[in-house]
């Protein structure tokens, strides 16, 4: 879950807090963009925010010089804290929290799904035997 505040934009209705229960995002002028920032003069995909191994990271599009991370210039990939000010452009945003999300992917859930199946001893297994014999 990553959890930022736009504090500052050139677009007042994007102002705000926004959560996301995902390890990854992304900023940009796209309107595919995590956060669609469609009146600043960036990349389609220029900012990425990523969780790695408990840790939060922010890039940006290679074709940018640089961005503000806490009012110092950063060039590269860095390493962000809760309470951080990243701008550009005309905008400026805070981390307000981060942490790894545990999304359970498809086949996670069905294998959890189908050891509840199991232990229920329910009549669906059947069938699912059946499909699977088929395939």
């Amino acid at each position: 879950m990553i959890k930022i505040e736009i504090l500052e934009t050139k677009d007042s209705l994007r102002k705000g807090t926004y959560a996301f229960h995902k390890d990854y995002l992304v900023l940009g002028s796209n309107i595919f963009s995590d956060i669609y920032l469609p009146t600043e003069n960036i990349p389609e995909s220029f900012l990425a925010l990523e969780i790695e191994n408990n840790e939060l990271f922010i890039s940006f599009h290679v074709d940018w010089e640089y961005i503000h991370v806490n009012n110092k210039k950063s060039t590269g990939k860095k390493k962000l804290r809760s309470n951080d000010l990243i701008s550009f452009s005309h905008t400026k945003l805070k981390i307000i929290h981060f942490e790894h999300s545990n999304i359970e992917t498809k086949k996670q859930l069905l294998l959890r799904r189908l050891d509840e199946l199991k232990q229920e001893n329910s009549p669906i297994l059947d069938i699912i035997e059946r499909l699977n014999n088929q395939l």
